[in-house]
């Protein structure tokens, strides 16, 4: 089957990142899954942002985690765009939900509590993905990263998927990661020339600004706690001085 499209915080090229009007574009412009970046605020609501601080996308002062949702709901995303909630997003479309504070206290109670039932979830800290399989086997729970050998053994006892950046995907490496039962979705791919390359490799799904580019797509349902895909026919900087486990490494989902 055709590799999945996977639109990179929405349809982040043509509308604000991480807003219900990327969400929607994204699903207009025919994505398989949309990735929105997750943080929680001061009283524990889980919120779309990719950065620890809210200066970047909102030209306000601040960090999610020490904002209230009610002051983060008054901030302008980008053309009048609100803030969302993670519950207002999976509203309206698929998601795979990229967890960027989960070694935070607390985090993956939070997540087990308020993540809607079979969605997809990543993050870098693989311990709270195992942590938060362990709570909720109905998720699909991947690592952002490239493990290997013995790692990606362990990995592939409990997690569902891998998806490492495009820059060190092989052929190899992408059967290996097949042949443990998991699956490969890789980011953020943006050239069509880097799509077209990631596919001959052999990756379940490709993570792009620009939704379209990968191809036609043979769509694909969520199946809760098995690995991706069951077909159906058919980088950045985090800015600011706020204190995050999802902030520092150059490569950022």
């Amino acid at each position: 089957m055709d590799a999945i499209q996977v639109a990179h915080r929405g349809a982040s090229a043509v509308a604000p990142e991480n807003t219900l009007a990327a969400v929607r574009r994204a699903v207009a412009d025919g994505a398989d899954l949309v990735e929105v970046d997750v943080r929680r605020t001061a009283d524990g609501a889980l919120v779309l942002m990719h950065d620890a601080s809210v200066r970047r996308t909102t030209g306000a002062g601040g960090c999610v985690s020490e904002l209230t949702f009610a002051r983060v709901r008054t901030l302008d995303a980008g053309l009048g765009q609100l803030v969302p909630s993670l519950d207002e997003a999976a509203a309206l479309a698929p998601l795979l939900i990229d967890v960027k504070d989960a070694a935070a206290d607390g985090m993956v109670e939070d997540l087990a509590a308020q993540v809607p039932y079979g969605a997809m979830v990543q993050a870098r800290d693989w311990g709270a993905m195992r942590a938060l399989k362990q709570r909720r086997a109905d998720l699909t729970v991947c690592v952002l990263g490239r493990p290997t050998g013995t790692t990606l053994t362990d990995v592939a006892s409990w997690a569902d998927g891998v998806h490492p950046h495009h820059s060190r995907l092989s052929r190899r490496y992408v059967d290996a990661v097949h042949a443990h039962g998991l699956h490969c979705l890789t980011w953020t791919v943006n050239p069509p020339l880097l799509q077209a390359r990631a596919v001959r490799l052999g990756v379940d799904g490709v993570i792009t600004d620009r939704v379209g580019g990968v191809g036609a797509s043979a769509r694909a349902t969520l199946t809760p706690g098995s690995p991706w895909p069951v077909s159906t026919t058919a980088p950045s900087l985090a800015l600011g001085h706020c204190s995050t486990s999802g902030g520092g490494p150059a490569l950022q989902p």
